[in-house]
């Protein structure tokens, strides 16, 4: 998806952003805390009189973390190589420049994932996906997904991005067989996905997650978003 130049410019930032520690962790949008206080507020809203779940998932849960895996972030029109990958997703979609999102380069190290997520709003414990709504505040709907891995991975080390909806199988050889659709990261591979359906409504067969990455190497990928209007 990348041509060689914008390759070694994508890499030459990642090289300063690990020197400089410039990197970041976060929860996922939406999620860490803020989930467990919207799912006990959609229990409330349906009338579901479940307190010793909402009790548990205020205690047991408070810490737990949706994402550890961190990333940068490269500013809309920021150099040259970054202004043609995002004419080129633009065009690719046949959406205007200006609907793609300020490019995301994620990294994983041993021990890091991202765990079962949507990219177009919030994913409850039901499956269901809940669109933000649309204000100065909120994140931008993302209506499609370009995801292009920086590096290869070895076999048996994890870190695949998996999709447990859709059918498919493995492009790497993991350990473990996992139902679904399993990608195996390889350096300039991009993966492609709509996370609406024709009606405009998120697609909840587009869940996925980054695989828990188990060995003594370095994942890097890039998230190019389009978004609407």
């Amino acid at each position: 998806f990348l041509t060689d130049k914008e390759m070694s410019k994508i890499q030459e930032n990642i090289e300063i952003a690990d020197r400089e520690k410039l990197f970041s962790k976060s929860f996922v949008d939406g999620g860490g805390i803020n989930d467990i206080k919207r799912r006990k507020r959609k229990r409330e809203e349906n009338d579901i009189d479940n307190t010793a779940a909402a009790e548990e998932d205020m205690s047991a849960d408070e810490a737990k973390i949706q994402r550890t895996s961190t990333f940068i972030h490269f500013s809309k029109l920021s150099n040259s190589s970054i202004a043609a990958i995002e004419r080129r997703a633009a065009d690719l979609l046949s959406m205007p420049n200006h609907s793609i999102e300020p490019l995301q380069v994620v990294r994983y190290s041993r021990g890091q994932y991202f765990h079962d997520h949507h990219d177009m709003g919030m994913l409850f414990e039901d499956g269901s996906v809940e669109l933000p709504t649309k204000n100065a505040m909120t994140p931008p709907r993302r209506i499609v997904t370009i995801l292009v891995y920086l590096n290869d991975l070895p076999n048996d080390v994890g870190g695949s991005t998996h999709f447990p909806l859709l059918k498919g199988g493995s492009t790497g050889s993991d350990t473990v067989a996992l139902k679904g659709l399993s990608i195996r990261p390889k350096k300039n591979l991009a993966v492609i996905w709509c996370n609406v359906k024709k009606d405009g409504t998120p697609d909840e067969r587009l869940v996925h997650r980054g695989e828990t990455l188990n060995g003594d190497v370095v994942k890097y990928a890039m998230n190019i978003w389009a978004c609407e209007d």
